[in-house]
């Protein structure tokens, strides 16, 4: 088992040689002088030098900030949401609860959307203050917020109905 451990190595290095486009491999001709630290340490440079040319910032991979609006998240749209999704962390009234599904609707000063959460979801009831931080996802009408996690910041006043509905009897 011993004996094939350096060339398990080899192949190792040879391979993030032929990724990162070298003409020849980084690897010593024979096993004479094998040093494993060194030929650990070039494999780890090669594979930098190989996601340096993919990724402009692959140590840090920077990220645009996170989307705080709701009418943001709204206008990001299903089909950039579903490409890349984003970073999301808003602040909102609960306006909305489905007691048997782990989401909500969230309304802060611009927009309304509904959020959802994951495992542990947290119990809100309609006029919880929250803040939701998750990612944007394609919905089947709108954007949404996704595997939120959500806190409680206090209690809201919740909006003032803006008409009354008629309601329609049967004669």
């Amino acid at each position: 088992m011993i004996l094939h451990r350096p060339y398990i190595a080899i192949f190792v290095v040879w391979c993030f040689t032929v990724v990162a486009g070298a003409e020849e491999p980084a690897v010593p001709p024979g096993l004479n002088g094998f040093d494993p630290a060194r030929l650990l340490e070039g494999a780890k440079k090669k594979a930098r030098e190989a996601l340096e040319r993919v990724l402009p910032d692959p140590g840090g991979l920077a990220r645009p900030p996170a989307i705080s609006k709701v009418a943001d998240v709204l206008a990001y749209g299903n089909r950039q949401a579903a490409a890349r999704p984003r970073r999301v962390k808003v602040r909102g009234a609960v306006t909305f609860v489905d007691p048997s599904r782990p989401w909500f609707f969230l309304q802060d000063g611009s927009a309304a959307t509904v959020v959802t959460q994951g495992f542990g979801a947290v119990p809100v009831k309609a006029g919880d203050l929250v803040e939701a931080e998750g990612t944007t996802r394609a919905g089947t009408f709108a954007t949404y917020v996704d595997l939120a996690a959500v806190t409680i910041t206090g209690a809201a006043m919740m909006p003032l109905q803006s008409g009354t509905m008629p309601f329609i009897t049967a004669r």
